[in-house]
């Protein structure tokens, strides 16, 4: 399999609540589809989850428990088939996950063709938590 249309979201970021989200989202429109590509790390639930072709995270991978530390960085990286809109890998801290076997997301779109590469921070509790991320890279040719 040629891995010439694998594209890549990498980020660095810290964790600074037992009590949060981190999702990486790959979008890409072509003019007429609407692609999806997330990952999600819930915090308190210690799992990574993957956005199905069903509308809705769901979960591959449990036990994984990132340290909090305000200074200490952990880097992810989500890499996406494009041609053949499928998920790549999921490459977190120095831990590889196989993705090769699921879909994004879809749906009708006449949104004009681009892609967008998306970080989302999220807290369970109505507090305000500073999170720091640092070198977003979007990456092409990936194998």
């Amino acid at each position: 399999m040629s891995n010439s249309w694998c594209s890549g979201f990498e980020i660095s970021f810290i964790i600074p609540s037992s009590d949060c989200y981190i999702e990486l989202r790959i979008l890409l429109y072509t003019g007429s589809t609407y692609y999806l590509y997330g990952i999600q790390y819930d915090r308190a639930n210690t799992r990574l989850s993957y956005y199905g072709s069903g509308g809705a995270f769901v979960v591959f991978q449990t036990g994984i428990s990132l340290y909090e530390h305000t200074y200490l960085l952990h880097t992810a990286k989500l890499i996406v088939d494009l041609v053949s809109a499928k998920y790549h890998r999921f490459i977190l801290d120095d831990k590889q996950y196989d993705l090769s076997v699921y879909s994004p997301y879809s749906a009708a779109s006449v949104t004009g063709a681009h892609l967008q590469n998306i970080f989302y921070f999220q807290t369970r509790v109505a507090a305000n938590i500073i999170s720091y991320a640092d070198d977003a890279i979007a990456t092409q040719n990936e194998s």
